[in-house]
């Protein structure tokens, strides 16, 4: 080949080689920045003993309420068979199988109304938690003021449709704060809630089938068990924030520790 050419052969090559330097380290200088301008937000630097403290407090604010209602609503679905040895099936005429579809229905309705998990998404989860829980509350203090088959029947289908609401959708709303190692044992928590409840039910039922009064004792049974969920749903409203960022217990510091890449596009949806 001719020097000439060679050297112009050579030149190119240099030439390209450092345009591709240059974008590369264009490119890298870029990535730099834009992760330097993300991480801090999203991945801010904090110690195993921070992030240990504010999962205590998350722990202290948020699972004591979300057991306790989930508690009751368990107790609201299933003291239809106290109320039966109170009374009710005597007071309403059931017969043959009546009351094993009562307690049917209940399920069908529950089963079939899982979809509505959607809402923890659609709306502020503490409006929705609220909403919720005040409507089962109401549904389930209703059956007291029941006459026939057909009325409780009704009640047990609202029932299972508001109930539907709330627990399947609980893990989603712990998982706007809890990273997901953690979230396993705070769900386990939650759902022991289903046993408190199945320990003292009976209890409850049987000190109010013994109290004398003009009203039916399984009618005083739905009433005591219905209406404090609906006064605890007012506490509800005002007490489950709606993500990291919104809740009223946390510093600004403990809102960027929750607010950590593998969570926050969860919080985000809020």
């Amino acid at each position: 080949m001719d020097p000439e050419k060679q050297d112009q052969v050579s030149s190119n090559l240099d030439e390209g080689n450092g345009k591709t330097d240059a974008k590369q380290e264009a490119f890298q200088v870029e990535d730099t920045k834009g992760a330097g301008g993300r991480l801090p937000h999203y991945q801010p630097r904090f110690s195993p003993e921070e992030e240990a403290v504010v999962i205590r407090k998350l722990d202290w604010y948020l699972m004591p309420l979300i057991f306790i209602l989930y508690s009751l609503s368990v107790l609201d679905r299933s003291n239809l068979g106290n109320a039966r040895i109170a009374g009710l099936a005597k007071d309403i005429h059931l017969t043959g199988g009546q009351y094993d579809w009562l307690a049917t229905v209940f399920y069908i309705a529950y089963i079939l109304s899982q979809w509505a998990t959607i809402g923890w998404k659609a709306f502020k989860p503490h409006c929705w938690i609220a909403t919720v829980v005040f409507l089962w509350g109401l549904v389930s203090t209703s059956q007291a003021t029941v006459f026939s088959w057909g009325d409780l029947m009704a009640c047990r289908v609202f029932l299972g449709i508001v109930e539907a609401c709330y627990g399947p959708g609980v893990p989603l709303y712990l998982s706007y704060f809890y990273p997901r190692e953690k979230l396993g044992f705070r769900t386990g928590i939650f759902l022991s809630g289903s046993a408190l409840a199945n320990a003292y039910g009976g209890a409850l039922a049987y000190g109010i089938s013994q109290e004398k009064s003009s009203v039916a004792p399984w009618k005083i049974l739905f009433i005591v068990e219905g209406v404090p969920t609906c006064f605890l749903a007012i506490l509800a409203f005002f007490w489950f924030p709606d993500g990291p960022s919104t809740a009223w217990f946390l510093t600004e510091r403990q809102k960027e520790i929750v607010s950590r890449p593998e969570i926050a596009a969860f919080s985000n949806m809020c």
